[in-house]
């Protein structure tokens, strides 16, 4: 039996074609204390925290250019798999394109991301790229 705590807090900002984005994240579990409190008793989760920043121009309408930065760090005691996990892609770097085919309601974002370990090694980097439709009605 666990209990969670999960923080988080994001601020943005819009002026004319700029947008800027942050937001911090945090999650963590204790261990009730009428079950010893004791957390190397329990089975590890995957706790952590991490940020994100992204800045974004619509240079045209409809055609937006992002660039963000994210890093996301494991508590010592987390789950193994999720130690390996961030340690091998817990940085990621990335440039995107979006198109506003009808406004938010119907946009094609695309986006070419390099997942890296802590201090951005780039010869170590693993290569995502994604195709997403986000349609709203």
């Amino acid at each position: 039996l666990r209990h969670f705590l999960h923080a988080s807090t994001d601020l943005i900002f819009k002026w004319r074609g700029f947008a800027f984005q942050t937001e911090l994240i945090m999650r963590r579990s204790t261990v009730p204390s009428g079950l010893s409190g004791d957390r190397s008793l329990a089975e590890p989760t995957r706790d952590g925290y991490g940020a994100t920043a992204q800045l974004s121009y619509l240079f045209f309408v409809p055609v937006e250019v992002v660039g963000r930065l994210a890093a996301i760090d494991a508590w010592k005691d987390a789950h193994p798999d999720y130690l390996a996990q961030v340690e091998q892609t817990g940085r990621e770097l990335a440039l995107g394109v979006n198109y506003y085919v009808r406004g938010h309601e119907l946009k094609i974002q695309s986006d070419y991301s390099l997942l890296t370990p802590p201090g951005f090694p780039l010869n170590r980097a693993n290569h995502l790229a994604r195709i997403q439709i986000d349609a709203s009605f």
